[in-house]
């Protein structure tokens, strides 16, 4: 398969302890040179990220799904039930943190949250990250945000996602190839189609230099 776009994590899979390489980015920069398309698919903020990552990539989907950015337009995905919801939690005892759209909150969070009357689980989709849990509106997601970008970009095929964490499966099992790095949680290796044997930042350098040089093959079995 030759891939025309690569979707990549952040946390755990493009980044090791926040920090991004110089190597890296030029890796993507001959990525992209090649005709490959490059999104970043993360739960962290827009603003999180410098602005040479910016420029390296083709597109992001942020907090989620709920912010993306392609062709240098930001989009917020939400609806009018998410602000209600918002305004409920605000006035709550509820400990959370919150972004443009996405809620992050802990298990007992959790549990206070749904003792509200204006919680509608049907409403909301919850992605757990770690120890925590992401919310964002229904709909809104690493999968619908990616593929949101992909229409933007063109691209319906030959998709490559790469991920390490459980909020990562939707995408993975939607992609035409999916990649995990050596250090993915084991319910992440279980569904890749493939498994790098680096970890991290290091693994997508080597994946990166392998389709750069026309080495590299993954099953088409989606």
């Amino acid at each position: 398969m030759t891939p025309k776009c690569i979707i990549l994590d952040y946390d755990g899979t493009l980044s090791n302890n926040e920090t991004l390489d110089h190597d890296l980015l030029e890796a993507i920069k001959k990525t992209r040179s090649n005709g490959i398309r490059v999104v970043i698919a993360t739960g962290r903020p827009l603003d999180y990220f410098p602005k040479s990552l910016l420029e390296a990539v083709d597109g992001i989907c942020c907090e989620e799904g709920g912010v993306l950015l392609v062709g240098g337009t930001i989009k917020i995905q939400t609806n009018s039930y998410w602000a209600q919801f918002l305004g409920a939690l605000e006035k709550s005892d509820v400990v959370f943190a919150k972004g443009d759209v996405l809620v992050i909150i802990s298990q007992n969070s959790l549990d206070k949250i749904m003792l509200l009357k204006e919680y509608k689980r049907e409403e909301i989709e919850i992605q757990p990250y770690k120890d925590l849990f992401f919310l964002t509106p229904k709909g809104v997601n690493k999968k619908s945000g990616v593929k949101k970008i992909l229409e933007e970009l063109g691209i319906n095929n030959g998709i490559i996602v790469v991920g390490d964490e459980l909020n990562d499966i939707p995408l993975m099992k939607w992609a035409t190839c999916s990649i995990a790095v050596r250090n993915a949680k084991q319910e992440i290796k279980d569904i890749a189609d493939i498994v790098l044997d680096e970890d991290d930042g290091e693994g997508i350098k080597k994946l990166l230099t392998m389709i750069n040089f026309q080495s590299f093959s993954c099953p088409e079995n989606r």
